[in-house]
């Protein structure tokens, strides 16, 4: 081995390999590599030349000449046209034409300008190489234990190694390093890069609603539907109440008063009553009454009074009397007003799919190319000119589907219908979200949505990137596989599987099948009916967004 430090590896700087600093030059049969040399001795060669390191450890300077000259070093260059092969400073040899070719016929394999040799016959031997996988597996977790115990150590520009042979014999070597440039780490320039890239506006994800509070405001200056009955019902409220009018009498002053009115002074008129034969005569001309006769007795006959009675209450009110007009609009038989008014859900689409007017089947034909998302699969129909006037838009993919599963003897099977993965979005044209359902025990289909409810090219746009996701619980940890969806498999019903191998064994395999998937867009909105009196119907009144 001839070191111990660096085991006679000529490319190992060694300082136990160099000479001694005591002798300066260094006898050598021809120039080491300059990673072996030193800047401490000079290089003496057969031929009488010195020569020194350069600065740079990447050439031999020649020592005695005016300034000396830089002795670089050799290198082989091969001409694969010419088969010249040719050394710096030296000389040029032409590599002969030893081009071969193999051929094989039956069993037996000849070379050219070569010999040949018989393949043994082949007998479906099984290629087995587990002994020598156990054999490199042994020598990988062989430890290399030649030496141990090493440790390093700097004091300025001195360093030493520290280590103890597989024998137990200690080691010790000290070296000056001279070569070494300490250098001050600095990270300014990353640091300004950083502070920039911090500083930087992220315009993909900064929330602007300047456009729905610019909408909102056009909304609450609107004015509302049947102003004009509300400005009336307004007025009657303000109406000064002169229905509940009530009378008070001061016994003191005899002063009688009604609430929002005048008041008037009883006079002193107390009357006293006596009877003269068959009359009853009030004083203070209060008049008289003659009674009726013994045995010459009328019935009473009240009935003069009764229609007097009568035509009062049947005299119109002028100051409490109120009529109501219009739909909604109901007054109660205490004068008070109240509103008639129920709400009904109206969902529209841009689009006419059969009975059902929201959901039409996706179809090969359907697909739609999105410059913009290409990874995405998008699906499109003509925008049939509905107008989106509801408050809620709604869109996605429905489906229904077949789902089995299989991990390590276990099963699992369900099915589903009717399943919506969709997003939401207020008061827009168009929706963007992302949304995830769960179809089965550890299984889950989730996508980003977008859906327009036209476009520049008066199309009704749904994009998706839907995927699978299985998740399996063991008893150690959660094992999860994701499978990205194809246009196959979501518009033509396609079978979706996982598979899950452990070496070349099959342990789990999941298959779902995807059918009658349609896409959908639908405006949604709460619509106000209010009752006609003269029916006793609802009927519907015109939204304003």
């Amino acid at each position: 081995m001839g070191c111990y430090s660096c085991g006679g590896n000529p490319n190992t700087f060694c300082r136990d390999c160099t000479y001694p600093k005591d002798t300066w030059i260094a006898p050598v049969d021809s120039l080491p590599d300059t990673f072996m040399g030193d800047f401490d001795h000079l290089f003496r060669t057969p031929d009488g030349n010195m020569y020194a390191l350069a600065p740079d450890r990447s050439s031999w300077i020649l020592m005695g000449g005016a300034g000396g000259t830089v002795q670089k070093p050799q290198n082989i260059e091969l001409n694969n046209n010419t088969r010249e092969l040719t050394i710096t400073r030296g000389n040029t040899v032409t590599l002969p034409n030893d081009t071969q070719s193999l051929a094989i016929n039956g069993r037996t394999i000849t070379i050219s300008n070569g010999n040949a040799i018989n393949l043994p016959e082949d007998r479906d031997t099984v290629y087995d190489d587990a002994e020598l996988r156990r054999r490199i597996q042994a020598v990988e977790d062989k430890a290399d234990n030649f030496v141990s115990g090493v440790t390093v150590s700097r004091e300025g520009n001195k360093v030493k190694l520290t280590y103890t042979f597989v024998n137990g014999a200690p080691k010790e070597v000290e070296f000056e390093d001279k070569d070494t440039i300490s250098l001050a780490y600095d990270d300014t320039a990353l640091k300004a890069r950083v502070k920039a890239l911090e500083d930087k506006p992220d315009k993909d994800t900064v929330y602007d609603d300047r456009g729905i509070k610019r909408r909102l405001d056009d909304l609450e200056a609107r004015p509302y539907p049947n102003k004009d009955l509300f400005d009336r019902l307004e007025t009657l409220e303000a109406k000064q109440d002169r229905d509940n009018q009530s009378l008070a009498l001061d016994n003191n002053s005899r002063v009688l008063t009604i609430s929002n009115g005048n008041n008037v002074t009883l006079p002193n008129d107390k009357q006293t009553i006596r009877k003269e034969g068959n009359k009853l005569i009030l004083s203070n001309d209060g008049g008289e009454v003659e009674l009726p006769q013994p045995n010459n007795t009328q019935p009473y006959d009240d009935s003069s009074v009764v229609n007097r009675l009568n035509a009062l209450e049947a005299k119109e009110d002028k100051d409490t009397k109120y009529k109501a007009k219009g739909n909604g609009l109901f007054l109660d038989s205490v004068n008070n007003f109240y509103l008639d008014i129920v709400s009904r859900k109206v969902g529209v689409a841009p689009y006419v799919a059969g009975s059902d007017k929201n959901f039409i089947n996706l179809t090969p034909s359907m697909r739609y190319t999105n410059s913009s998302d290409m990874d995405r699969l998008a699906y499109a129909v003509d925008n049939d000119g509905t107008e989106n006037k509801g408050v809620i838009l709604e869109g996605g993919l429905f489906f229904d589907y077949t789902l089995l599963y299989i991990y390590e003897g276990k099963k699992y099977s369900i099915n589903g219908q009717n399943y919506r993965l969709s997003a939401l979005e207020v008061l827009s044209d168009a929706v963007a979200q992302s949304n995830s359902i769960i179809i089965g025990k550890g299984v889950a289909i989730s996508s980003p949505i977008t859906a327009q409810w036209k476009n520049s090219n008066n199309k009704v746009v749904v994009s998706v990137r839907p995927r699978v996701e299985w998740s399996v619980e063991l008893e150690s940890h959660t094992e999860f596989y994701t499978h990205y969806i194809t246009k196959e498999e979501l518009d033509s019903s396609e079978p979706i599987e996982i598979e899950v191998k452990r070496e070349d064994t099959l342990v789990g395999k999941l298959t779902l099948t995807l059918s009658n998937v349609g896409m959908y867009l639908k405006s949604a909105q709460e619509a106000i009916l209010l009752k006609n009196p003269t029916n006793n119907r609802y009927e519907y009144i015109k939204r304003i967004q």
